[in-house]
């Protein structure tokens, strides 16, 4: 059976990079919560420091992310997104703004002299970010288990046409061909 190019090489490594970097956010980040990180080290620096700098990682990941897959009209009606992954990825970047303000507020708090008032917001402002992003990975995995056809395109890069019909290759852009000379012409 013919396949079609879902995602490129770069677009797979790009999105499982940026994955594995926000689940383990998820966790140091509970882990910090919880208060079990006071007086240990993870690589020889303090679990927020790690945090920090992970959290700094994923926003650059995700800003990419959103570069490589709004190159294909993501809010636009490109078909090769539903509607869940659409808002998936755009509940992502609305979060992860406040993510990288309110962490990057907390990490140097106790430099900036702010109030524990203003400090209490601060942390609930990146506990509630935080949350939009742990309720928007949960969606986005429970939707993967329960149409396991599709993680395919994720992990190989291709899916069978039967699994995408409202997608068609002439709709892909990596398996259109490129537009012939005197295009526009032609369209006039």
């Amino acid at each position: 059976m013919r396949m079609i190019e879902r995602f490129t090489r770069a677009e797979r490594a790009l999105h499982w990079s940026t994955a594995l970097t926000v689940f383990f956010l998820m966790g140091s980040g509970f882990w910090m919560w919880m208060g079990w990180a006071k007086g240990h080290t993870l690589v020889g620096f303090r679990y927020a420091q790690v945090h920090f700098w992970v959290g700094a990682v994923v926003f650059v990941g995700a800003a990419l992310l959103f570069l490589a897959f709004g190159r294909r009209r993501v809010a636009g009606h490109e078909t090769r997104f539903n509607t869940g992954q659409k808002v998936n990825l755009l509940a992502m970047q609305a979060a992860l703004p406040f993510m990288l303000v309110s962490g990057t507020v907390l990490h140097f708090a106790k430099g900036w002299g702010l109030s524990r008032d203003l400090s209490n917001v601060v942390k609930l402002l990146h506990l509630g970010s935080a949350g939009l992003i742990a309720l928007a990975v949960v969606g986005h995995i429970v939707l993967v288990v329960t149409h396991r056809r599709l993680i395919r395109g994720m992990v190989v890069g291709s899916v069978a046409p039967t699994d995408v019909p409202h997608w068609t290759p002439a709709a892909s852009p990596v398996a259109s061909p490129a537009p012939k000379r005197g295009w526009l012409r032609s369209r006039l």
